[in-house]
């Protein structure tokens, strides 16, 4: 999951980035906001996937 949530981050950026370039402010203000949300839904898979990892490495409980 961290691989895809990497990649919706970069390609939020590239949105953003792209978005900044276009001449028209009706795409350019939507392609920003997609960019926005793809690539914050990309951090939130990076940062689900980390606490994962770290609640999956604690060792388990002996009985």
């Amino acid at each position: 999951m961290t691989r895809w949530g990497l990649f919706l981050a970069s390609i939020g950026c590239i949105m953003i980035i792209f978005s900044q370039t276009t001449k028209d402010s009706g795409v350019s203000l939507s392609t920003c906001l997609a960019g926005v949300l793809v690539a914050i839904a990309g951090f939130v898979l990076v940062y689900k996937d980390k606490k994962n990892a770290k609640s999956s490495s604690k060792p388990a409980k002996k009985r």
